[in-house]
């Protein structure tokens, strides 16, 4: 209950205008989502922690607006960490490659006809490659990083699917996409960053381009 009310909420605070008095309060919050105080409660930790909202001197819960520069600075750090760990994977001598090759079968095997399944199971897939990257670099570090990171970058990826078409996106972006990463890990060639920096630089350009179409 209260994952599904953090995606919500985390996908409200990046698409929606918000001023800089604009305050939450657990009782209106509780109502809007149907849940209890104390799951909203929960939920409001979880996204201070994230670096999405702020408690004021008096206690109260203020959103932090989400501008240009904060999706550029995000998108930075994403480039440095997966950069990161997947010069260390293809200098590794033994990876578990398997991980990754399932993650390109279920990309591969996806087939519905509704478009918001479609999107949700893909977010799903898309968020397990990526953090295999790091978990097969065995650094805990790095790890800890993007673990921190990883829920606004999920919710970036809902964004972009959410103004695309979903069907045509699906091979051209997401499959074609991930098995040329996959090939590059595979053959340990350096231009693994180069391609990952593309890929990211696109969704960048995407999320800023989803924020004016949402903000409209």
């Amino acid at each position: 209950m209260v994952t599904s009310v953090l995606n919500k909420m985390r996908f409200k605070i990046l698409t929606e205008k918000h001023t800089e008095d604009y305050m939450l309060t657990e009782i209106a919050l509780a109502k809007e989502y149907n849940v209890s105080r104390g799951s909203i409660r929960t939920a409001l930790q979880v996204l201070e922690n994230e670096g999405l909202i702020t408690t004021l001197s008096n206690g109260r819960k203020q959103i932090k607006c989400i501008t240009e520069k904060y999706i550029k600075d995000l998108y930075d750090v994403r480039r440095m960490l997966e950069c990161k760990a997947a010069n260390i994977l293809i200098s590794k001598k033994n990876v578990r490659y398997s991980v990754l090759a399932k993650s390109i079968e279920d990309f591969n095997s996806i087939e519905n006809e509704n478009e918001d399944v479609l999107r949700k199971e893909r977010s799903k897939i898309n968020t397990r490659f990526h953090r295999a990257l790091f978990e097969l670099s065995d650094n805990r570090s790095l790890l800890q990083c993007w673990t921190t990171i990883e829920p606004i970058i999920e919710t970036m990826a809902d964004l972009n699917s959410a103004i695309n078409d979903a069907k045509e996106q699906h091979k051209n972006l997401y499959i074609n996409k991930h098995v040329e990463l996959f090939d590059l890990i595979i053959k340990r060639d350096k231009s693994i960053e180069q391609c990952l920096i593309q890929h990211i630089n696109d969704a960048e350009e995407e999320t800023l381009r989803g924020l004016k179409v949402w903000r409209v």
